[in-house]
């Protein structure tokens, strides 16, 4: 059974295939005392080839339901709850063991750096580490590193048991970059064709409990997020990780200047973050109208609603001095005039 734990052995077939049997290991100290193998490579094609096999998504949302098994990527951003719903509708369960699995649930979380010793989590696939030290030897201070068979990685999880100055054989790790097992081994079953990719994205916009945005969809949103009673909240937690954010994007806006600065109450809430960072809503909440305007343009979304609904927004922004001695006329540019029809 393969589960979640990153650091099972490398599969020796998935080294050869990326050409990476002759890398450097070090131990990694994953839990406690525990310590697993880890492979550092400075090959960064190598490394961009594994994380754009586990990111780069392969299913299109109408062949969902020709899949079985799902394995969630570590890290994810959305809660298991929520993608099991997802999941349930296509008629797709979710898995804890990637060999039962015949796709893969990727998102954004899989890669991160690491820098100046800050604590790796056992629970990131891939890594950039900068600025670390790796020792075998502490001065009789830490026994389970003494006795590993490699020299292991300092993070800030061994500061407990000694301190780098303490350590006499030190191997400097500037900047190297460390490819989990499971990512490895996932990473060539994806390439040889054993697995697919779908992103969390992808599966949770296929879902059939997707809330269109309306303008009084806009206005309940805005009662609940403002409101006092905690059951208000509590409903627009429910609600907002289901609005669709892909759509009516003038809208988007408007809700993000009426709750933006009440998202403080969702800190918490696993699915609530992840939809805010996804629809950009702290962003367009420092936008003006005409910002969004701009913005949409240059992202080539732009429509006649969208443009519309805003342009009224900025024309009332309009600041005209000397009335008395003046007469103005103010109409939109010639290249915007397409949106007005």
């Amino acid at each position: 059974m393969a589960s979640k734990n990153l650091y099972e052995n490398y599969n020796n077939d998935a080294l050869k295939h990326f050409g990476l049997e002759d890398e450097t290991y070090y131990g990694l100290v994953t839990s406690g005392t525990e310590i697993a193998d880890v492979l550092i490579t400075q090959n960064t094609s190598v490394f961009d080839k594994v994380r754009d096999l586990l990111s780069n998504n392969t299913i299109a949302d109408n062949k969902i339901k020709d899949y079985k098994r799902g394995f969630v990527l570590s890290k994810c951003p959305v809660t298991l709850d929520r993608i099991k719903s997802s999941a349930k509708e296509h008629k797709v369960t979710i898995t804890n063991d990637y060999e039962k699995a015949d796709f893969l649930i990727s998102h954004d979380n899989i890669y991160t750096d690491y820098n100046n010793s800050e604590k790796i989590l056992s629970t990131q696939l891939m890594y950039k580490l900068w600025n670390y030290e790796a020792f075998s030897k502490t001065n009789g201070r830490c026994s389970f590193i003494e006795n590993y068979h490699r020299k292991v990685i300092y993070d800030d999880k061994l500061c407990t048991y000694f301190n780098t100055w303490h350590g006499v054989d030190g191997d400097d790790l500037m900047e190297e970059w460390i490819i989990t097992p499971v990512a490895l081994n996932l990473a060539y079953l994806v390439d040889i064709g054993e697995l697919k990719v779908l992103s969390v994205e992808n599966l949770l916009h296929a879902s059939g409990n997707i809330t269109p945005l309306t303008e009084n969809m806009v206005i309940e949103l805005t009662n609940w997020c403002q409101s006092y009673d905690d059951d208000n909240k509590a409903i627009a937690a429910k609600i907002l990780p289901t609005v669709d954010y892909s759509k009516k994007h003038h809208l988007m806006w408007k809700l993000a200047q009426e709750i933006g600065s009440y998202t403080y109450n969702f800190n918490r809430d696993k699915d609530v973050q992840y939809w805010l960072e996804a629809s950009r809503l702290s962003e367009y909440y420092h936008m003006s109208a005409q910002d969004m305007i701009l913005s949409l343009e240059s992202e080539s979304k732009l429509n006649p609603e969208a443009f519309k609904y805003l342009e009224k927004i900025v024309r009332k922004e309009i600041s005209i001095h000397n009335r008395d001695l003046y007469v103005f006329k103010v109409s939109v540019k010639s290249e915007y005039k397409k949106y007005l029809k």
